[in-house]
């Protein structure tokens, strides 16, 4: 994760330079779609002038919110013009089953995301215990899963083969939903940026899958979820001349 309370302590800091000296403050926006409803996420602590998250990532509809600290409000401007709904932001009738769906979802997250973390932690720990015995030196997190800078849930790995690039690796599992990185407009296979970015090399990102797990989660499911990556990893391994490098890759959002 990024350090974005960091970041806004920063911030708040500069901006009182700033303000003294008659310029105006940067104002600071985190996307904490990712993290809401795995970890605490508090706006005050955050020292964010806007957040925003996305439901279908905790469990309520494919909507989303933005937070806007209320002295911010009258620098929000619409870019659909038309009726004076959801205060002249966004014209249209309102989604009102999604709005709900999101706010109940949202009050469960606040209910229950202590208990919901201790299990993430829990399975995900799991997981990379299983995925380290299976595969051993064959494969490689991408980054340390031991440490509280990181989401409980979400891992990025790579498998050292070559023959072994994660869309392919994805392609001949049977029972796995999961994602390579960021979808590419040109129909092809392509590195995440955002992995290379974050200090992979573009070899290593073309290898890169990013598996979730889930507040319901079993040991069960992990333990399928590892011997049909195993069964995908021996089968591209085994018949190296049966596959291609540049077809069209299976990415997406992942579960």
């Amino acid at each position: 994760m990024q350090p974005i309370a960091d970041l806004g302590k920063a911030l708040t800091v500069l901006n009182l330079s700033r303000i003294e000296k008659g310029k105006r403050p940067i104002l600071f926006h985190t996307d904490a779609s990712q993290a809401f409803g795995k970890v605490s996420v508090d706006v005050k602590a955050l020292h964010v002038d806007f957040l925003t998250v996305t439901g279908h990532k905790f469990y309520g509809p494919r909507c989303g919110a933005v937070f806007c600290r209320k002295d911010l409000l009258g620098l929000m401007k619409p870019i659909f013009f038309g009726g004076g709904q959801e205060r002249n932001y966004r014209p249209g009738t309102e989604n009102t089953v999604d709005i709900v769906g999101l706010g109940k979802a949202a009050e469960l997250v606040h209910l229950h995301l202590e208990e919901w973390r201790i299990n993430l932690v829990r399975i995900g720990q799991y997981l990379a215990e299983r995925m380290q015995k299976t595969f051993g030196d064959t494969f490689v997190f991408n980054f340390s899963v031991k440490t509280d800078s990181v989401l409980p849930n979400t891992f990025s790995v790579h498998f050292i083969d070559p023959r072994c690039k994660g869309y392919l690796v994805l392609q001949h599992a049977a029972r796995t939903e999961a994602s390579t990185g960021a979808a590419c407009h040109s129909g092809k296979n392509c590195a995440s940026s955002i992995l290379i970015n974050s200090g992979l090399t573009k070899t290593a990102a073309e290898k890169s899958i990013r598996l979730s797990v889930g507040k319901d989660t079993t040991k069960e499911e992990i333990d399928i979820l590892v011997a049909d990556l195993a069964k995908s990893v021996r089968h591209l391994t085994e018949n190296p001349d049966q596959h291609t490098t540049g077809t069209l890759a299976g990415q997406g959002d992942g579960l």
